[in-house]
């Protein structure tokens, strides 16, 4: 370890042990489970294991970003079918969903508002207005349930 550290221009001892510490962060670091360290450094107890590998602020900032990412994947799961038909609505259809008129000002904020407005309902209430919207005979002049259907089966 030595002659390569030399060779290397490293001022720092490098030994064994360094080199055990050193692999043990790096491997929990990327993300092999500490179970799998200890194997492989030989130990039979993994609190000998983490004596040796320090945890990282990386490794907690990943194993969080992981955290946070599959949570949202579960959100996006969790989705009711009338909150994926919403999102496949345009401006202008989720205006008539609300009643809002079409002559409002152009306001960049409206779809995030009118997206807030719709999260905020239980489920009742946004079934009780897609119907009353888009599938009664003489509700809307237009019916956005059959460009949404397509959509919702090509993806």
């Amino acid at each position: 370890m030595k002659e390569i550290g030399t060779v290397c221009g490293i001022d720092k001892n490098l030994s064994y042990h360094l080199a055990r510490h050193t692999f043990a962060t790096l491997t929990l670091t990327k993300g092999v489970s500490i179970e799998s360290v200890s194997k492989m450094l030989g130990h039979t107890n993994i609190k000998t294991t983490q004596i040796y590998a320090r945890i990282t602020d990386v490794k907690v900032s990943n194993d969080m970003a992981s955290f946070a990412e599959k949570l949202e994947q579960k959100k996006i799961k969790s989705k009711s079918n009338l909150d994926k038909l919403f999102e496949c609505l345009s401006l202008g259809e989720k205006m008539a969903l609300f009643n809002l008129p079409a002559t409002l000002s152009d306001d960049p904020e409206r779809t995030k508002r009118i997206s807030f407005m719709w999260q905020s309902l239980s489920e009742e209430e946004k079934s009780s207005l897609w119907t009353n919207t888009f599938e009664k005979e003489d509700a809307f002049s237009f019916k956005p349930m059959m460009k949404v259907q397509k959509l919702a089966v090509n993806q």
